[in-house]
């Protein structure tokens, strides 16, 4: 799911994009691509919504002080990946070399933090083995937050003005460092100046959101 859209770049600008301007159609969609990819490592999360399927967890064995000497598996799992949107839990009856898999219930025996990852297991505790907990889910988010949106959309927008005022050559464009910008500006100089205040201003944003995390 890309984060932004020709249709959006050329509203920005007040352009159209077709197969023969410059940057063409397929062009921006490489822009597209390279700005979204830059956004994630920006902020080290995806916008988008990923599927698991069968992601399995090992469980360290933790003393149950409650029940004597008896060992069991860890009450707290880290999932790899957040926030969660939706997600199905089972743990293994059986062993890690011929598991059985329970599906346990989520807010019964389960709780799942979505904003992070942390499950925190109620009852039905997962045994101390290698194969313990195997884990369906969706994370990411379901729709592109507007501000990221807009940042992709101002970051391709900045590097379709470079290409049609010729700054720089189109296929050099994934050499540039995003997050600095450097652009010789003509006639388009007004909207170049504005569009890299919005997109310093949503950098600001969205970094501190990323340190709050």
């Amino acid at each position: 799911m890309a984060y932004t859209s020709e249709a959006n770049v050329e509203a920005l600008l007040g352009i159209t994009i077709t197969d023969s301007t410059t940057p063409t159609s397929t062009q921006v969609t490489t822009l597209i691509s390279w700005a979204d990819a830059w956004i994630d490592s920006y902020t080290g999360r995806k916008y988008a919504k990923t599927g698991i399927t069968d992601e399995i967890y090992a469980s360290e064995p933790t003393r149950d002080f409650l029940s004597g000497d008896e060992w069991e598996g860890s009450p707290v799992l880290f999932l790899d990946h957040w926030p969660i949107i939706a997600m199905t839990l089972q743990r293994n009856t059986g062993s890690a070399a011929s598991p059985s898999w329970e599906e346990l219930t989520e807010d019964t025996d389960f709780t799942v933090d979505k904003k992070t990852g942390r499950v925190d297991f109620h009852q039905n505790k997962p045994q101390p083995i290698k194969r313990a907990v195997k884990v369906t889910y969706d994370y990411g988010v379901s729709s592109v937050p507007s501000e990221i949106a807009y940042l992709s959309t101002i970051l391709v927008g900045l590097m379709v003005l470079m290409a049609k005022q010729g700054s720089v050559n189109i296929e050099d464009v994934s050499s540039i460092a995003l997050g600095d910008l450097r652009i010789d500006f003509w006639q388009d100089a007004s909207l170049a100046t504005k569009l890299k205040g919005e997109r310093d201003f949503l950098l600001n944003i969205i970094g501190k959101q990323r340190r709050a995390q």
